[in-house]
């Protein structure tokens, strides 16, 4: 449900006409960016690149690269103010020891301030990019690679910063598409949890998958996040007072799902691959 949800929010930031891209097809690209993703974060920058790429010249290049670099900004955006919102909770309705706050309150107050300075960013137009882009254009090793790519990115950040004013109901259904996404990821450790006999209230679901959303930020260079993952779940459930056991089998229970959509995801790169291969065969 999560990556229906994905997906229709992207095919929403586009603005040029995207009938040739279905929401199959949408769902299967943004698998195989999921799929490469699991490699840190290296495998995200790919992935997303990836995105942009198969999607073919049927949609301007700027829109392509626009449209994925918003779907990602709300993904993490969305993420962000969960994060702070859980661990704010945890604070608030947690026994946790002098240290554990500290280290809460900080990441939300850091947290909170990225956020902020991203909103009045995009708020107030702030081409950052294109200033960036022109200030490498004075070295002379960056000059030639940047030729003819300048004005393509100043036109997808131009139309990045416009998508709110100039489609504001796409936007606002982006943003509610990936609350509820959010909220789906709590109510999967919630019910996984009390699957397992654990007594948990959806408050502690959220305090969880927020500093779950924490320790994967901390593990994006760790490829797969492997260790990281299972770890993080032991040291959550310790935090939270429940069997460590229970942490370990909810890190695994969701790695089998990451397994699962990750492989479905190399499936269709797979069938992508054969016929694009067949196709140039042909020609």
């Amino acid at each position: 449900m999560s990556h229906v949800l994905s997906a229709s929010a992207w095919r929403l930031t586009f603005r040029s006409d995207v009938r040739g891209l279905s929401l199959a097809r949408a769902f299967g690209l943004r698998l195989i960016a999921e799929a490469i993703g699991n490699f840190g974060l290296t495998g995200r920058v790919v992935g997303d690149s990836m995105r942009v790429s198969v999607l073919g010249p049927v949609i301007p290049i700027d829109d392509r690269i626009s449209s994925v670099a918003l779907d990602r900004a709300a993904y993490i955006l969305s993420s962000a103010v969960g994060s702070v919102t859980g661990i704010l909770a945890a604070v608030t309705l947690l026994s946790l020891s002098g240290v554990w706050r500290v280290y809460a309150l900080v990441f939300a107050a850091t947290v909170t301030l990225v956020v902020v300075l991203a909103l009045v960013s995009f708020a107030e137009a702030w081409h950052l990019l294109s200033h960036i882009t022109r200030a490498l254009q004075r070295l002379p090793w960056a000059k030639k690679w940047l030729e003819g790519k300048a004005s393509v990115i100043e036109s997808a950040e131009g139309k990045l910063l416009r998508f709110r004013s100039r489609a504001p109901k796409s936007f606002w259904a982006v943003i509610a598409l990936y609350v509820f996404s959010q909220m789906l990821a709590i109510a999967e450790v919630y019910l996984l949890l009390r699957f397992m006999g654990v007594g948990i209230m959806p408050v502690g679901a959220f305090v969880i998958e927020a500093f779950t959303k924490l320790i994967n930020g901390v593990g994006a260079l760790n490829p797969g996040n492997i260790g990281t993952f299972e770890g993080r779940n032991l040291l959550i459930a310790r935090l939270l007072g429940f069997p460590a056991a229970s942490g370990l089998t909810l890190a695994l229970c969701r790695r089998a799902r990451i397994l699962f959509w990750a492989g479905v995801g190399a499936l269709y790169l797979t069938a992508w691959s054969a016929g694009k291969g067949q196709t140039a065969a042909q020609a």
